[in-house]
């Protein structure tokens, strides 16, 4: 691989601090292609640079969208909880039922 490639792997903020570190003047108005050539001409200086391999990006694991429950899943739910609440006194089962239905609709949104 040539020095070339070599600092062309290197970011110009990286090739800047390198320059800055052996006293040569005038790169700060310098493009990335101008800097490289002036490495170069200095070889010698920059001969401990080596190729700047980026990491491969780790791939997060997925994460399933919330799904809502199907309908048949929520009538099952539903015809469960009726039976429940016929074995109940009267009384106590419309008022159960009606908190019943106001959770299934915030928590299902459905109804």
């Amino acid at each position: 691989m040539t020095t070339k490639e070599i600092l062309n792997s290197h970011s110009i903020s990286t090739l800047k601090k390198e320059i800055s570190k052996t006293n040569i003047k005038g790169y700060s108005t310098m493009k990335k292609n101008e800097i490289i050539n002036l490495m170069l001409k200095n070889k010698e200086r920059f001969s401990h640079i080596k190729m700047n391999v980026k990491p491969k990006p780790t791939q997060r694991p997925t994460q399933r969208p919330k799904q809502r429950p199907t309908k048949k899943a929520v009538d099952k739910l539903v015809l469960k909880y009726i039976r429940e609440i016929k074995k109940l006194p009267p009384q106590k089962n419309y008022k159960k039922f009606k908190i019943f239905i106001k959770n299934m609709k915030k928590k299902y949104m459905i109804l």
